[in-house]
């Protein structure tokens, strides 16, 4: 295969994309209490910082650039050049006099009238503190135990003394984001993990996290980065499939006194402590502070609850329990925030449940926990609570399968709590960008949680695209939902001028001939329907989302970094298509395959592609192949083992391997069903037990039905797929007798999927197996670097 091949499929990977599509997502930053915001505006050689009025859509500079670059070369000692000034954020003060600015580190405050600025005297924040509402007192931990510190004089006191470093207040589990490592050596000062501060200061909600008794994990780092020849041993606490996690129980400490009091729930029926989650969900205060409100997941994810807690005595009381089959979720995917809000100073409540087969909205009543009445009903879902207007009464929603066309489309809506004036907002025939403005947004999409509704009220902001549709951010009217001005269109100018081409969309049948699926193909730029090309399935098939692209960004992009463009330049046709058992469509198009995640959506997959086929003779169903990375991993390795006549060629990166040597996790259980071990319990009695109902997801077991050519990668310090268990598999197909390529990456942890080399070797692996043609020996791949 010539070079220059390799280099057009290089020029269409995603990150270097990334630069050749100016204002793909607008962020428009209101103004306090006025209908305006201001966003920034790339240009062609920079950028520009603009401020908007929502009532007619006129724009002005939000400063005098020019004026701005000078003072900035005044201040940082270094000439600065009006379109690529020093920062991306910018705060006004409530006269629109005063404009803040952060550059490295240093905040600068700029006189907007004379167009001086000066550093900023006021008390450095400190990262290793939680700092209280009213900014008098900051709180960490060391060594288990809570420290306060005041924020003028710095001085510091205990709060707590009977913690210590493996079971102590607010300490960062091991296993907490899988990242243990790379947080060597440990902090001696950090905040609380999941701490929170009363509205009035006077009280800390923490947990007490005990991890004694969960078991270390050795990571051998092979080549340390220093240079060091000795390798380095890391030992972690991660609990692994059938032993006991992290116990985590919620304090509340009086900051007068210092005294802890536990709160008294049911922890034995809520989730326990594990990687990226815990039970508790959303935490909120009401005004008087003497009560708090916690939404938590129970156990497996097999029921939710709402407790109230008394904040003087710790003592909760149930507000709701709901228990559904298989899992009960609190949104259509746990990657985002649960769709349930204390409205009202915590006197209703709004729920999200998919009781009726859909994920839909209902009020309760708080005090008497009793169904107030239904919000929102229908075949279709609510994605996510974007905004509540408290006072009127009136939540703001996306949702999903409401409008004809495509159900993976977002529009947002407006309803009454009472669910009275349900109103369409968004008209386009487009996805809506929007994500819930809260903490621990996970997007996928490329783009920001904001608030999109004016602080009147009265307007609305918000971005729109399609995959062949480049993004447009309007301003709409709320109550009369006109159109008030268009805001900005993304320039993809660059972006066709490097040969991108929008993928095309398509709809089948599922494997049960019922049930519609949609999904994505790329096709090379120079394609010709007269040829037969081999076919990639690009995939991350987790039950926690949906990954086929229906936006521009994610076409352009890729939701998940597998590439798409890149591969169908090299001359395959790749197909994204989001199987039964992932998110955003009906609860029983996501709990179809529970117990069976060995084949999660693969017969789907495959009959996606033959029925693609059946239609377009281009496709050769001889030759087709599979890449993931993470459970896309997982998933591709189940390919090769479950439908071996059917995919030829696999790369699996980063993937469970021996789902018995993961760590204990609720993207399996929730949708395998909790372990069972041969005493009939969830926990493994010996060392090599496997539970009976996980025993079609050990890949050990099943590697010699490997029949195709299969490509494992793993990286040695990965904490989210420990290398054990991959290693373990590796054993396995030797001891087989079976062929297979093998990279493993020193000193690398679960996020390699971006580089260079890698892609690279995929790229060739595809290329020699699967295309059936000889890659360009030595091409070095560059990956841009925003």
């Amino acid at each position: 295969m010539p070079a220059a091949v390799y280099a057009r499929a290089e020029a269409l990977l995603g990150p270097n994309l990334e630069r050749k599509v100016l204002n793909p997502f607008v962020v428009p930053h209101w103004l306090d209490g006025r209908d305006e915001f201001w966003y920034r505006r790339e240009v062609i050689d920079g950028a520009e910082f603009l401020i908007v009025d929502a009532s007619n859509g006129r724009k002005r500079p939000a400063f005098d650039h020019a004026q701005a670059a000078h003072a900035m070369s005044i201040v940082l000692g270094a000439r600065q050049d009006p379109k690529r000034l020093p920062f991306d954020d910018l705060g006004f003060s409530g006269d629109g006099e005063l404009m803040t600015v952060t550059v490295a580190a240093r905040t600068f405050a700029c006189e907007l009238r004379s167009g001086a600025c000066a550093e900023t005297t006021a008390a450095a924040e400190h990262e290793e503190w939680l700092m209280s509402p009213d900014g008098r007192v900051g709180v960490s931990t060391r060594t288990g135990n809570l420290w306060l510190s005041n924020t003028l004089s710095g001085e510091a006191r205990p709060l707590t003394e009977d913690g210590m470093a493996d079971a102590g207040y607010g300490i960062w589990p091991d296993g907490w984001s899988a990242n243990f490592v790379s947080r060597q050596p440990p902090a001696s000062e950090a905040p609380p993990l999941g701490a929170q501060w009363s509205p009035d200061s006077r009280t800390l909600l923490v947990p007490f996290v005990d991890q004694r008794a969960v078991a270390a994990y050795p990571f051998i780092e092979s080549a340390p980065l220093d240079g060091s020849f000795r390798p380095r041993v890391h030992s972690v606490r991660i609990p692994l499939v059938g032993e006991r996690t992290a116990i985590y129980e919620l304090m509340l400490i009086d900051i007068a006194t210092g005294q802890a009091q536990r709160i008294d729930l049911p922890y034995q029926k809520l989730l326990s402590l594990q990687q990226d989650m815990t039970a508790f969900r959303e935490i909120v205060w009401r005004k008087d502070c003497q009560h708090l409100y916690l939404v938590a997941h129970g156990d497996n994810m097999e029921s939710a609850y709402v407790f109230e807690v008394q904040v003087s005595s710790g003592q909760a009381r149930l507000v709701i329990e709901e228990r559904l089959a298989p899992r009960t979720d609190l949104n259509s995917t746990s990657y985002n925030p649960v769709n349930v809000r204390l409205v009202r100073d915590c006197q209703e409540l709004i729920w999200f449940s998919q009781r009726d087969g859909w994920g839909h909205l209902y009020r309760y009543d708080v005090l008497t926990g009793k169904l107030l009445n239904r919000i929102t009903v229908g075949a279709w879902l609510v994605r996510d609570i974007i905004d509540i207007d408290d006072e009127q009464g009136v939540i703001y929603l996306t949702g999903g399968g409401c409008e004809p066309g495509n159900p993976y489309f977002r529009y947002l809506y407006r309803v009454n709590f009472d669910g009275l004036n349900f109103k369409l907002l968004s008209p386009e025939a487009a996805d809506h960008l929007l994500l819930p403005n809260r903490p621990f947004v996970l997007s996928l999409d490329g783009i920001s949680a904001y608030a999109p509704i004016s602080p009147s009220g009265r307007y609305l902001v918000y971005n729109y695209s399609r995959i062949d549709l480049p993004t447009t951010c309007v301003i709409r009217g709320v109550l009369e939902t006109n159109l008030v001005a268009e805001v900005e269109t993304a320039d993809a100018t660059q972006l066709y001028a490097a040969g991108w081409r929008p993928p095309q969309s398509f709809t089948v049948k599922a494997a049960d001939g019922t049930t519609d699926l949609w999904g994505v193909t790329y096709q090379p730029s120079d394609f010709e329907p007269q040829q037969r090309y081999p076919i990639i399935d690009a995939q991350y098939a987790s039950p926690l989302t949906a990954v086929v692209p229906h936006n521009f960004y994610q076409a352009y992009r890729g939701k998940q970094p597998l590439a798409p463009s890149s591969y169908a330049e090299l001359g395959f046709i790749v197909i994204c298509v989001d199987a039964r058992g992932t998110t955003y469509r009906s609860a029983q198009f996501l709990h179809t395959g529970y117990g069976a995640l060995n084949r999660i959506g693969l017969d789907d997959h495959i009959a996606a592609i033959r029925a693609l086929a059946a239609t377009r003779p281009h496709l050769d169903l001889e030759r087709v192949g599979i890449i993931g990375h993470s459970y896309g991993g997982y998933v591709a390795l189940r390919a090769m083992l479950e439908f071996p006549e059917f995919f030829k060629v696999g790369i699996s990166s980063a993937a469970m391997m021996n789902t018995q040597g993961m760590y204990s996790d609720y993207h399996w259980s929730a949708f395998q069903g909790r372990p069972r071990y041969s005493d009939g319990t969830e926990w493994r009695g010996t060392a090599t037990e496997i539970a009976r109902n996980w025993e079609s997801l050990n890949a050990s077991a099943q590697a010699q039905q490997l029949k195709g050519k299969l490509l494992l990668q793993m990286g040695e310090l990965d904490e989210n797929v420990p290398a054990g268990q991959i290693l373990q598999f590796v054993g396995t197909l030797m001891k087989e007798n079976k062929d297979f390529d093998f990279l493993y990456l020193p000193s690398r942890d679960h996020q390699f999927i971006g580089d260079a080399y890698v892609m690279r070797r995929d790229w060739d692996f595809m290329v020699r197996n699967l295309l059936e043609r000889e890659p360009p020996p030595g091409y070095c791949i560059q990956v841009s670097r925003r």
